[in-house]
């Protein structure tokens, strides 16, 4: 009995599996991508010159695309400028030469900039963004249009921007070839019909 007892744990203990383990470790290297801003020019619906002060062109809504990959969490700012709205023409004091004439950059206004996040990115946080002020004046030189803190607008968002451009019903004279005409550099004048044209800038830039 005794050794028949014996062979029976014998037999227990070779079925009985060994245990074993391994860690192996395993990576995976993911690289910045880009930091980028995009958007269409805003084409403004025609004006008629009038007593009305000022004279109100529109324009549809477009999209500002901002996007961060770059996986930094520097968070980021958005700016935006613009040129002075400007046409050339022949002088009507001196029809041998040519006058540049010219009105504000901050005649034109952007509003309605609430953010919007791609469906593979992070939600608009309330209070660290991304966010925008309610309106922006522009200027020759750069003003905030949206911006992140740190650790937040890590993704692509979406800026519905509503333009609006109050036209005055006067110009400055701001070039001019010819010493023969009656005007001065400088001088105010009325408002000449014709296309103007401004040149809207947006920069992104890491950090806030």
């Amino acid at each position: 009995m005794f050794k028949k007892i014996l062979m029976v744990l014998a037999s227990s203990l070779m079925l009985t599996p060994v245990a074993n383990a391994q860690d192996v470790n395993s990576s995976v290297a993911i690289s910045s991508g880009n930091l980028e801003i995009s958007f269409v020019a805003p084409t403004f619906s025609p004006i008629t010159i009038s007593d009305t002060s000022p004279m109100i062109a529109t324009a549809l809504n477009q999209n500002v695309s901002i996007t961060d990959y770059t996986g930094s969490g520097d968070g980021w700012s958005a700016t935006v400028s613009a040129d002075n709205f400007t046409l050339g023409l022949t002088d009507p004091t001196y029809s041998n030469g040519s006058i540049t004439v010219s009105f504000p950059a901050s005649s034109l206004k952007l509003s309605g900039m609430t953010a919007s996040p791609s469906s593979d990115s992070p939600p608009v946080h309330p209070t660290y963004g991304p966010a925008s002020p309610s309106e922006v004046v522009l200027s020759t030189s750069p003003q905030l249009l949206s911006s992140s803190q740190p650790g937040f607008g890590m993704g692509k968002y979406a800026l519905n921007v509503t333009y609006s451009l109050n036209v005055p019903n006067e110009a400055t004279i701001v070039g001019m070839d010819s010493s023969g005409s009656l005007y001065e550099l400088f001088d105010k004048t009325g408002l000449f019909a014709g296309t103007y044209r401004s040149t809207v800038t947006m920069n992104l830039m890491a950090g806030v």
